[in-house]
């Protein structure tokens, strides 16, 4: 007859080793991207030198997806530390403005915009289905209205109603959802940001597979609180030789612990842009393997507006390729802003 202790003792022995042997297998840090993104052996071995790799991402239909990483010396909450200081994390020498939204959404919250004197003329030329600038068709009404009430004080009215335009879009997603929100009226094709964000994530099986509730509470965030943290922002971005860009973006910020997904994740909608998108977006990660062993990781997907057409193919070329070329040190500097530990202490350019 076998002795008690000793089957108890063998039993404890078998369990243990099975849990040792358990900690001992390697963990995926970038599993949670699959399939969409899988890492090799030789782009493992650059980040653990230090290298940044990126990649573009199959995509159709007018989106461009990218996906970038680097290894990261900083606790994954300090990524959550640096967005909820968004004008820090966004302040370079790209950014023309930005500023985060009150809580409640304020009108004065846009008073720092200011549009150029380019763009106020393309606003005041603006018609329905014939306009350089991406609004509504509700929005071009009001701003026409403006100009033809103000006279000479045109310019400074149709600033007003370009705020106000804005300050409604937020003010609509956050009572009735991204679908709610009225679509871009500049040219014949009528473009949604809500629908634009629907093609996106079907794209995005990182997304619909592991955070559904994310998905659904970007989609509507009154009718589904249980993501988490959240706020708006807007940007005035210069890219090159470019127009610049009015952005109004819907961010929310996750800590995590469930099995692979990473540690700390920002994920962003894109709700306005005046020009070249019609909808973005994007997901920052800091993911680890093990402590103090971390990588920052960035993935986007954009519908942009001006890739089809005989030379959709050429376009798309170019665009890619200065991405692939400029990504590497935007990332460099978000992990230098990230590793410094404080907001506003490093850097002069960030990533969208």
């Amino acid at each position: 007859m076998q002795n008690p202790l000793l089957v108890f003792a063998g039993t404890t022995a078998v369990a243990l080793w099975a849990i040792v042997l358990t900690a001992a297998q390697p963990v995926d840090p970038f599993a949670f991207f699959g399939p969409s993104v899988n890492i090799s052996a030789p782009e493992r071995a650059r980040l653990d030198q230090d290298d940044v790799i990126v990649r573009m991402l199959p995509a159709d239909d007018g989106h461009v997806a990218v996906f970038a990483a680097t290894r990261l010396n900083a606790p994954p909450e300090t990524l959550l530390r640096w967005t909820r200081a968004i004008e820090s994390f966004r302040q370079g020498l790209q950014v023309v403005g930005v500023g985060r939204f009150s809580e409640p959404v304020a009108d004065a919250d846009l008073d720092k915009l200011a549009l150029d004197e380019d763009e106020l003329n393309v606003l005041r030329k603006c018609r329905v289905g014939k306009c350089d600038l991406k609004l509504a068709a509700g929005e071009i009404a009001e701003v026409q209205n403006a100009v033809r009430a103000a006279g000479k004080g045109w310019r400074e009215a149709v600033q007003r109603a370009f705020r106000r335009a804005l300050i409604a879009r937020v003010r609509l997603h956050q009572e009735r959802g991204l679908l709610a929100l009225p679509p871009y009226a500049d040219r014949g094709r009528r473009a949604s940001v809500g629908e634009a964000f629907s093609a996106i994530v079907a794209r995005s099986p990182y997304l619909t597979r592991t955070l559904p509730d994310v998905v659904n509470s970007m989609l509507a965030p009154l009718r589904n609180t249980a993501a988490g943290e959240s706020f708006y922002y807007w940007s005035h971005d210069r890219y090159g030789a470019g127009r610049p860009v009015v952005n109004v973006t819907y961010v929310q910020l996750l800590q995590r612990t469930d099995p692979g997904v990473p540690q700390a994740l920002t994920i962003s909608t894109q709700l306005f842009a005046n020009h070249y998108t019609e909808g973005s977006v994007g997901l920052t990660a800091v993911t680890c393997e093990a402590p103090g062993t971390c990588y920052l990781a960035y993935l986007n997907r954009t519908q942009v507006d001006f890739l089809g057409g005989f030379f959709g193919s050429f376009k798309r070329s170019a665009i890619e390729g200065r991405i692939e070329s400029e990504t590497p040190n935007l990332l460099r500097d978000v992990r230098q802003r990230l590793e410094s530990g404080r907001p506003g202490s490093a850097g002069e350019d960030s990533l969208n």
